[in-house]
């Protein structure tokens, strides 16, 4: 779906797409109702950027139910702090925080990219059932904080004239195996191993 519109007494160009992908078991949009993404566009005299997702809502497609890809491009006037590792990370190595003072900023200009992989299996034979997960990705931000932003004790302004950037790489790994039993007193599932690891 396509929506373009021009406000001729404010000179603002808005427009968006959206896309959406629905091939049952092949591939489908990442997000909800199969929405693979949305790209936006806005043009105004006091504000400009184009999107094609965003860190919250990013463009990505689900392949055999087994793979995810994801990404998402800015640029403009809008862009956001930099986003958290995914949940994924944070429940193995908890809450990271490496820009606190940075994202209190707020937004500014500059251009935003990001992408992630993912993939995950849960499987069960006989007795056992078993669960993979594994994943990676990367975020990058160039972003002009102004020429009023400095480091403590610092004359000049934040970075190179206040234009300053930010990166993330960040990687995790899941599994665990387990038995079921079906039927008598002892029913339930009964987790033999669980392992985790991740970096960023």
């Amino acid at each position: 779906t396509t929506d373009i519109s021009y406000d001729f007494n404010n000179s603002v160009l808005h427009g968006e797409t959206s896309v959406y992908v629905n091939m049952p078991h092949i591939i489908v949009g990442a997000n909800p109702n199969n929405l693979a993404g949305t790209s936006i566009l806005h043009f105004a005299p006091d504000e400009w950027y184009i999107t094609v997702g965003t860190p919250d809502q990013r463009v990505g497609v689900k392949v055999i139910d087994i793979f995810t890809l994801t990404s998402y491009f800015m640029i403009g006037t809008n862009i956001p702090a930099m986003p958290p590792p995914p949940s994924e990370v944070t429940d193995i190595l908890g809450q990271i925080d490496f820009n606190r003072d940075l994202d209190a900023l707020g937004e500014g200009s500059g251009f935003a990219l990001g992408a992630s992989l993912s993939v995950s299996i849960n499987e069960s034979f006989s007795i056992f059932y078993g669960s993979f997960a594994a994943g990676a990705g990367f975020d990058i931000m160039l972003k002009n904080y102004g020429p009023n932003v400095r480091c403590t004790g610092q004359a000049e302004p934040l970075g190179i004239k206040g234009w300053y950037a930010q990166g993330q790489v960040y990687a995790y790994l899941q599994g665990a195996l387990g038995i079921r039993i079906k039927k008598g007193i002892a029913k339930g599932d009964y987790e033999i191993i669980n392992l985790a690891a991740a970096a960023v």
